[in-house]
């Protein structure tokens, strides 16, 4: 009986070849699907422990990494936020009620092919881009690099988009989509980044023409100022600049059709001198701005930046390092406009305390992308939480109570 029952087993283990083949694909089968589902929760650990220290500890390639990124996502492979959260962080803002603050900053999709994925990881919005007139390969490889002690990265991609008019027919088709599927659109913002071309002389014209051919597809527009390339180059080259940029935009837009009207903010980076500051905040108040962004990198190396070697590559710097930087800027832009002008904050936000510290400087909504690349999806409803948690802890009834709450003398 016992040589019986061995040789079943026996024969259960091994079998024919094509009860082995039969055998695999079930196993493989059930074992992909409990992968994928694992992943499918942006908060499980498949992204904690599994793929970001796989990437880190092989050294994938940062722009291998984010077309990867975005072809999961545009394939609607990606992580999806489960997190339920209570009306207290409800924004309202460019005629939409989102359920909270926390954005997509431009720089992941920036062709707009991947917003269904990006919506999915939680957030209220997303900025596409930035997007220039005409197709542009953007800088020379390599171009991005992360200093993950620091959780920062260095970037000279300078740009790279496939044009407005690919960006616009994709920004249209989801568009489209949302209406077929019933999404909620009316809880969701996409924004388009108009960023100038290498070939043109100013953003002046490559703004009007973004306003022109954009605005149809997207609840607003941001239009990124001229970083410079040195330390003692200027952002605003004079008040007249900033004013003439400022009127041909909203010029462009008073020729469209009054639904395609949309908010037209203007990105500025941390490297600001005192008298561009002001320039900002008078013409903001006179010609009635919509917003600003404030605080997408610095050129500068803060002295929390540690000796990395990277640390010494040229480029704009973002991500954690600039977190007290882009704080201070917000707070002293919103008191210079005494807080009639609407602030998007960037710079550094990872926990739902660097939120919370962007909104009570003067921030309505905020950004994020680089904390996105070092924590991965899950960072999404964690700040989300997290900031519901401190705000309940300061005595906050509703998000709208905190904007600008450090400012008041």
């Amino acid at each position: 009986m016992q040589n019986i029952a061995n040789t079943g087993l026996a024969t259960f283990r091994t079998g024919t070849t094509a009860d082995r083949y039969l055998r695999g694909l079930v196993f493989g089968f059930f074992g992909l699907t409990g992968v994928y589902y694992w992943a499918k929760d942006s908060q499980s650990t498949f992204w904690t422990h599994l793929l970001l220290p796989s990437i880190n500890r092989f050294h994938i390639d940062e722009e291998f990494a984010h077309r990867m990124a975005v072809s999961w996502l545009r394939k609607g492979r990606g992580p999806f936020d489960y997190t339920s959260i209570g009306s207290s962080m409800t924004t309202n803002v460019f005629g939409k009620t989102i359920d909270h603050p926390i954005m997509l900053g431009a720089g992941l999709d920036r062709d707009g092919e991947c917003m269904y994925g990006c919506f999915g990881m939680g957030f209220s919005g997303i900025e596409v881009g930035g997007i220039t007139p005409q197709k542009q390969a953007g800088g020379g490889m390599p171009r991005i690099f992360r200093i993950k002690v620091d959780e920062a990265i260095i970037t000279r991609a300078g740009t790279p988009s496939r044009g407005m008019a690919v960006v616009s027919y994709f920004l249209e088709q989801y568009r489209k989509w949302e209406v077929v599927a019933g999404y909620p659109t009316e809880s969701r913002l996409i924004g388009a980044n108009v960023a100038k071309n290498k070939i043109s002389d100013d953003i002046v014209d490559d703004a009007r023409i973004g306003v022109k051919v954009l605005s149809e597809s997207v609840d607003y527009l941001t239009i990124t100022l001229n970083h410079p390339q040195q330390l003692d180059k200027r952002t605003i080259p004079s008040k007249r600049w900033f004013e003439d940029l400022v009127a041909s935009c909203h010029k462009a837009r008073a020729k469209l059709p009054e639904e395609h009207r949309k908010p037209i903010l203007f990105k500025v980076p941390l490297d600001l001198h005192e008298e561009e500051k002001q320039i900002i905040a008078d013409v903001s108040l006179q010609q009635n701005v919509d917003g600003l962004v404030i605080g997408y990198g610095t050129l500068q190396r803060p002295g929390m930046l540690s000796f990395h070697y990277l640390s010494r590559q040229p480029g704009i710097l973002v991500g954690r390092p600039t977190r007290e930087m882009s704080t201070e800027l917000i707070k002293d832009i919103y008191n210079r406009t005494k807080g009639k002008v609407l602030i998007v904050g960037s710079g550094g936000v990872s926990s739902g305390q660097d939120a919370l510290d962007k909104i009570e400087a003067g921030a309505t909504l905020l950004q994020i992308h680089t904390a996105l690349v070092e924590h991965g999806p899950g960072v999404v409803p964690s700040i989300k939480r997290e900031l519901a948690a401190v705000l309940q802890d300061k005595g906050y009834s509703h998000i709208s109570e905190a904007v600008g709450k450090a400012t008041a003398s």
